[in-house]
């Protein structure tokens, strides 16, 4: 079958269709859903959602807590959180590189992560810059 991997998004026609329970975008609500995907990175793929189905929640209320920790540090005067705050963020997104579904099938997987820990790491140094100032 002729197609794209969703791990790398290489054109083969030696994809193998796989069906993983995944879940939605805040962790819940796991569904089956097939992929196409090479025979070698079908491995790297279900430890991925595995990841996913895990931390996906736990990812979302943390990126929630910051984001409203941002407003009340702001809200409140409280000006010298914000860079820990945009650093922890930062910090977040490299430990738990989850990427959305418009990404993913755009890129594959393996280079949406990539792409996210690279956003991850300009908040970690926008943050470490922020605080400098």
């Amino acid at each position: 079958m002729q197609g794209r991997c969703a791990w790398c998004n290489q054109e083969s026609d030696e994809l193998k269709e796989v069906t993983i329970v995944t879940p939605n975008r805040l962790g819940l609500q796991p569904q089956p859903r097939t992929f196409q995907v090479l025979p070698q990175h079908e491995p790297d793929l279900r430890r991925y959602i595995s990841r996913l189905e895990r931390f996906g929640l736990l990812f979302a209320l943390l990126m929630l807590t910051i984001s409203i920790a941002m407003v009340l540090a702001a809200a409140l005067g409280k000006f010298a959180f914000i860079p820990w705050l945009v650093a922890l963020a930062g910090a977040l997104v490299i430990v738990f590189p989850f990427t959305t579904p418009a990404a993913v099938s755009r890129f594959g997987f393996k280079t949406s992560i990539t792409v996210v820990r690279f956003a991850g790491g300009v908040l970690l140094v926008f943050g470490a810059f922020l605080k400098t100032m």
